[in-house]
């Protein structure tokens, strides 16, 4: 039987990584375990490793009707920005790659140029034109900014680049239209990219604070990340509380992501953006 033998570089390497991954995990087993402790034994000193006293007080506490808001207006507004972004950053990736024109290559451009610009510059624009189209205190102010997504239309570029021509080609001849081109042979061929972004943009827009808080100005309409930021007081915050609903917080996106896991690296390694 061949035995591989492990160099002492491969023993460092793999070392490091594991010391890299006991350092983001373990704020995450922190914030879990302390979640079932009571607030005295999280402020203890030395510190429990696990709960000794097992309590579920903090998530009783914070679950209240308002709390419960907050979360559904979160799935709310990141669900719509990522079904908004998907459709129509696919459908713009689709048209720029399959049907090339001049309008198309300012408009591929322009999606890379704008990426380039910090999201807080266009924050006032944006507000203004909400004001004019009366969308102030409502989902779709929230979701507006998605509808043309540079970022989204830059990736979907990538992956539509990869579709082989022939297929399209083939489509053509057979007397397909554009819409059923892109329906019919560009989306099944775009799972593994549209799981990707779909992923990325529900954590971003899951976890974001600054645009739902100018957008929306009634807690009703407040996402999750605002009704965390509420729980902190400035002379005092109930610890337990505060980490149950950061638990509740963080469980979404870790079960979406480990269940589109696959196709996240997949996508990634297809689209070149390692």
């Amino acid at each position: 039987m061949n035995v591989k033998k492990i160099s002492a570089g491969e023993v460092l390497l793999f070392t490091f990584f594991l010391i890299l991954l006991i350092l983001y995990i373990f704020p995450l087993y922190w914030m879990f375990s302390s979640s079932f402790k009571t607030a005295r034994e999280i402020t203890r000193i030395p510190p429990t490793w696990r709960p000794m006293d097992f309590s579920v007080e903090g998530y009783i506490k914070v679950w209240e009707p308002i709390f419960a808001r907050f979360f559904l207006n979160s799935i709310i507004y990141a669900g719509g920005s990522v079904l908004v972004a998907l459709f129509t950053s696919s459908l713009i990736g689709f048209v720029i790659i399959i049907y090339p024109s001049k309008l198309g290559t300012v408009l591929s451009w322009s999606a890379i140029c704008l990426i380039m610009i910090p999201f807080t510059i266009l924050i006032i624009p944006l507000y203004l034109l909400l004001v004019r189209l009366h969308l102030l205190n409502s989902y779709l102010g929230m979701i507006a900014p998605r509808i043309v997504y540079p970022f989204g239309i830059f990736f979907m570029q990538l992956a539509v680049r990869n579709i082989p021509r022939d297929l399209v080609d083939a489509a053509k001849i057979d007397g397909c239209r554009p819409l059923g081109i892109y329906w019919r042979i560009t989306v099944p061929l775009l799972k593994t990219s549209i799981a990707t972004l779909a992923t990325l943009e529900f954590v971003w827009r899951w976890n974001e604070l600054l645009w739902p808080l100018i957008v929306a100005s009634t807690e009703r309409l407040f996402p999750i990340t605002v009704g965390l930021a509420s729980l902190v007081d400035p002379y005092f915050i109930e610890m337990d509380q505060y980490l149950a609903a950061c638990v509740m917080v963080v469980t979404p996106i870790i079960v979406m992501f480990l269940f589109l896991q696959r196709f996240f690296v997949k996508g990634i390694a297809i689209t070149g953006m390692k």
